[in-house]
């Protein structure tokens, strides 16, 4: 399975390589609020046992949370 991993952080974008990541490249911009006048996408944070998930899909937010995994909140907004 392949598996992606959302960081804002620089330096763990810097030493994932080494341990095997690929880095693919900014995918978007996170907001810490939402903007007037701008229709950005809520980014929700899910946590299962041991694992955590960003998502802005409410297909994938509602399945997951169906499925038993934990919102622990809106984290920021996506352009």
């Amino acid at each position: 399975m392949r598996q992606h991993l959302w960081t804002t952080d620089p330096n763990e974008y810097a030493v994932l390589p080494a341990e095997g990541w690929t880095q693919e490249g900014i995918v978007a911009y996170v907001l810490p609020t939402a903007v007037a006048g701008v229709a950005p996408n809520p980014l929700y944070r899910m946590m299962a046992p041991q694992v955590h998930l960003w998502t802005t899909d409410m297909n994938e937010f509602d399945t997951l949370k169906s499925e038993g995994w934990t919102l622990e909140g809106i984290i920021g907004y996506v352009l």
